[in-house]
């Protein structure tokens, strides 16, 4: 039984591990939206199929269309290792680069979870 519990917490922790973000693939690359998911309760807003996203080697971002009401802002890598792009003080958008190249960006909201797939122009 210790045995398993061993192994279920190391392969926890490899996947948290393998969920850091290798900023050199995501840093100064134009990126567009490819599609969008909404579950939950609340208004669906698209991005348009021209939005471009930046993210910036000065820990700035911007967007050609607004992200959770802002089109720039700051982001920073929290303690886990995952990158986070800040639209207000309290309010952030969690980034992860996923197997394939793409950037998958979620929002989680108290009664919906928005997520979009950015790939690269």
């Amino acid at each position: 039984m210790k045995q398993i519990c061993f192994l279920l917490l190391l392969s926890c922790g490899l996947s948290a591990y393998s969920q850091k973000t290798d900023t050199n693939r995501i840093v100064g690359i134009a990126w567009q939206p490819e599609k969008e998911h909404m579950s939950g309760i609340g208004t669906h807003l698209s991005m348009p199929a021209g939005a471009s996203l930046m993210i910036l080697a000065n820990h700035t971002w911007q967007s050609t269309e607004a992200i959770d009401g802002v089109a720039n802002g700051s982001w920073v890598i929290d303690k886990q290792g995952l990158l986070r792009l800040m639209t207000t003080e309290k309010r952030f958008l969690l980034v992860l680069l996923t197997a394939d190249g793409r950037l998958k960006m979620t929002q989680k909201t108290p009664l919906a979870v928005k997520t979009i797939y950015w790939k690269t122009k």
